[in-house]
């Protein structure tokens, strides 16, 4: 692990989005830069279902039991997210607990109280970065994934609400390329110098 890995000991980022954000791009290039990366539970999820049921199955069931759905990763998340060391620095997180609330259209208080006794308790981020779904928008339904180019935005406005609401400093990134996008994550994290959270308000539309 080089240098940069070790900003600051013990801080967790997440690293979120809609789908076709660029968000695995960024997230192999982190890993790259030598940052420790705690891997997407949700697609591990969809990737084992898909072998059971395959795609078409997979997607019929989760849009049939969305909150089945959401258990499954966010027990998924809970479990990968324990197996990172008290003392691994600064670790990057493929997504974080609350993004399945995202997810959810609607979430009765008994299923809120639900999820955060069970789920989300001591789940704590010191940043969150969402980033912008990518102009050139690209459906993945054949490997599970089904969503659009308008509701992948609205996802991410989601995710962004979501965290500012759990008190958690959260910045949406813009459209560049995966280094720079990279770069500008790096820059922006609170602990290190360059940090300009006003830009959230001409970064999110």
């Amino acid at each position: 692990m080089d240098n940069k890995a070790k900003l600051v000991c013990n801080r967790k980022v997440v690293i979120t989005g809609g789908e076709c954000s660029g968000k695995t791009s960024v997230i192999q290039n982190i890993s790259q830069d030598g940052f420790l990366v705690v891997e997407e539970a949700a697609i591990l999820i969809i990737d084992a279902i898909n072998k059971i049921i395959g795609v078409r199955g997979q997607i019929e069931w989760w849009k049939n039991n969305p909150w089945a759905f959401q258990e499954l990763i966010w027990r998924k998340t809970t479990l990968l997210e324990d197996m990172v060391s008290n003392d691994a620095g600064t670790v990057f997180f493929d997504r974080g607990i609350f993004d399945g609330l995202a997810y959810l259209d609607e979430l009765s208080r008994q299923e809120e109280r639900f999820f955060r006794e069970k789920y989300a308790v001591n789940r704590k981020y010191d940043a969150v970065f969402v980033l912008q779904t990518l102009n050139d928008f690209k459906d993945r339904y054949e490997s599970g994934r089904a969503s659009t180019y308008e509701n992948s935005k609205r996802i991410s406005k989601k995710l962004f609400d979501i965290y500012c609401g759990e008190g958690i400093l959260t910045q949406m990134v813009p459209v560049m390329s995966i280094k720079d996008r990279c770069s500008w994550i790096y820059c922006h994290l609170p602990w290190t110098e360059g940090i300009d959270v006003q830009q959230q308000e001409k970064n999110i539309e």
